[in-house]
């Protein structure tokens, strides 16, 4: 799983599987609806973000791609 984007005080955790490698851009872009990514599961930046497999799932599911999280 993923990189986090960041969009004012909040933190936009993205699975691997939505990312996708531009070699042009030097980095990273995804195919996103800007709704869609406002609607996504976020937390604060002053909040210690930690992974766990329940986390994951959520965030799968959400963008809809297949859980690495068991």
């Amino acid at each position: 799983m993923a990189t986090f984007l960041g969009f004012g005080e909040r933190r936009h955790p993205l699975p691997w599987a939505i990312l996708k490698c531009d070699a042009d851009k030097e980095g990273y872009v995804v195919n996103l609806d800007k709704k869609k990514l406002e609607s996504a599961p976020n937390y604060d930046i002053n909040m210690k973000f930690e992974w766990t497999p329940e986390t994951g799932r959520k965030i799968d599911g959400y963008f809809e791609v297949p859980s690495y999280w068991k």
